[in-house]
């Protein structure tokens, strides 16, 4: 935060300074962080980048009722990007949880668990275990939603496993 105010920070350093501000409970600096990066993404002409930031203010709005507009508008904006890019990656599996998540929310556990598996089979695709883990989470959470109660317990077990073992090693989930 002081670096930020004595120069501009980078949107990768922005990312950061959101992460961080986040953890420490700080929402509506983790909000503008993640804003300025998207935005400075943008200016770059980096769409994923700036795509992937949408996603994770859409996250961050969807805990906040009084503005799941705004949450709505960071995904329909980072589904144009992604979609604008046309480019296959990881991250749109990040992006897809997150629909997957607002499809929750609207009480339909079935189209949530086909948004997660899509999200999970670009993980698998990939090999990125962040998306992974986010999926298989999800996956699990629809599971006990539709009082499959023994199925979800096993898949958010298995992520609890992998994200500890990752620990361990000193690697991502």
């Amino acid at each position: 935060t002081q670096a930020d105010r004595e120069a501009p920070l980078e949107p990768e350093d922005l990312e950061r300074l959101a992460a961080a501000a986040f953890l420490v409970g700080d929402d509506a600096s983790s909000i503008d962080a993640l804003t300025r990066a998207h935005h400075g993404f943008l200016e770059r002409s980096d769409p994923i980048a700036a795509a992937r930031n949408a996603v994770r203010l859409a996250f961050t709005l969807f805990e906040r009722p009084t503005v799941q507009a705004q949450a709505t508008g960071w995904l329909a904006r980072a589904r144009r990007l992604f979609d604008e890019s046309a480019t296959d990656c990881a991250d749109r599996g990040f992006l897809l949880c997150a629909e997957a998540f607002a499809r929750v929310r609207a009480n339909d556990a079935d189209g949530a668990g086909r948004l997660f598996a899509e999200a999970a089979a670009i993980a698998a695709r990939f090999g990125d275990r962040d998306v992974l883990a986010l999926a298989r989470h999800g996956q699990g959470r629809v599971l006990l939603f539709q009082n499959r109660t023994a199925e979800g317990l096993a898949m958010l077990d298995e992520v609890m496993v992998s994200a500890a073992a990752s620990a361990r090693r000193g690697t991502d989930p």
